[in-house]
């Protein structure tokens, strides 16, 4: 499992709870030393839960690594999360190209949540998904707010 735009970690750490075996948390650099400590504070409930790698990488959308770069292989890449990373227009682009990027080695299937905070970014991002993905939205009324979004997407 990958997840890009980690901060401090909380999903991937959830992943590796939840029975996720292998997993590489992603952000900026400036992000990392808070996400290494979150994972480390939460090593021994991971490794009790059958985690047996959680790391943390550096990945900036507009200049992404390779899978091989992440310690990943196109098998081994089931799951890309994507949580709350989308707030400005100008993220859709390099986020756009970096799931493009890994979804072209792997058969990865993506989970995106997130708040709208715009319609115009709203609508961006839809439009780019749907241009790249069959995209379907996760709803249920009774939990999920109007503005908030869970959608599974796959490579077409």
């Amino acid at each position: 499992m990958l997840e890009l735009g980690s901060g401090c970690g909380v999903v991937g750490i959830a992943a590796a709870l939840f029975g996720a075996k292998s997993v590489v948390l992603t952000d900026l650099q400036y992000s990392l030393p808070l996400m290494k400590k979150n994972v480390n504070a939460n090593s021994d409930a991971i490794k009790a839960a059958g985690c047996f790698e959680i790391e943390c990488k550096t990945c900036d959308w507009l200049r992404p690594v390779s899978l091989s770069q992440l310690g990943l292989n196109k098998e081994s890449l089931d799951f890309i999360f994507v949580a709350d990373c989308v707030w400005l227009e100008e993220l859709v682009e390099p986020l756009m190209q970096t799931l493009e990027f890994y979804c072209a080695e792997s058969n990865a299937i993506i989970y995106m949540s997130y708040q709208r905070r715009g319609k115009a970014t709203h609508d961006v991002l839809l439009e780019s998904l749907n241009r790249a993905f069959h995209v379907e939205e996760i709803q249920n009324d009774s939990l999920i707010p109007n503005n908030m979004f869970i959608l599974r997407c796959k490579k077409m």
